[in-house]
């Protein structure tokens, strides 16, 4: 098992709102996705945990030469029952099977306005939010864009590598 993204516990917290935050990984070979992982940061947004969220990947589409969140290729349950300063590892719903490229990790609140308290590290990657509401499951393509900027959000997703040799494909 191998993981992409940001796997620290990161030096900053931020609150999500009713927005999806999105961050750029690079996925470095060809590999079976089969979690998404977060760390969920403290009480920065209100007194109480967040009530629930989801992750999600998607893929990246080059505009005029910018990255942007595209078509959705995979995302877990909601996840409940939410404690501050704890790292989550949830399964995809169907495991995807991606080539080596540029993937967007995502999260999201469907129901708590505050949104969630992200970890993250100033840094390089790019992010990018969505519009204001409430997605009770990932969208389809990824909705309206509402601003982007350099957090490193701590999310990753784990995978096992896979290799093609003739017509057999091996998993690492």
């Amino acid at each position: 098992m191998a993981t992409f993204g940001n796997t620290t516990t990161g030096s900053v917290s931020t609150c999500t709102g009713k927005r999806i935050y999105a961050t750029s990984y690079n996925l470095t070979e060809k590999g079976l996705i089969t979690s998404l992982g977060i760390r969920i940061g403290g009480n920065i947004c209100y007194y109480n945990p967040p009530v629930d969220f989801w992750l999600a990947i998607y893929d990246n589409k080059i505009i005029g030469g910018y990255d942007y969140v595209n078509v959705l290729k995979g995302y877990t349950n909601t996840q409940t029952s939410v404690l501050f300063n704890t790292t989550y590892n949830l399964d995809l719903i169907t495991p995807v099977i991606l080539d080596s490229g540029l993937y967007w990790l995502a999260v999201h609140s469907p129901t708590d306005p505050a949104g969630v308290p992200l970890r993250y590290d100033d840094g390089s990657s790019i992010n990018e939010w969505s519009a204001t509401a409430f997605y009770t499951i990932p969208p389809d393509p990824f909705v309206v864009y509402s601003g982007g900027g350099g957090k490193n959000i701590c999310i990753y997703a784990t995978y096992t590598p896979i290799f093609k040799q003739g017509e057999q494909i091996f998993y690492q």
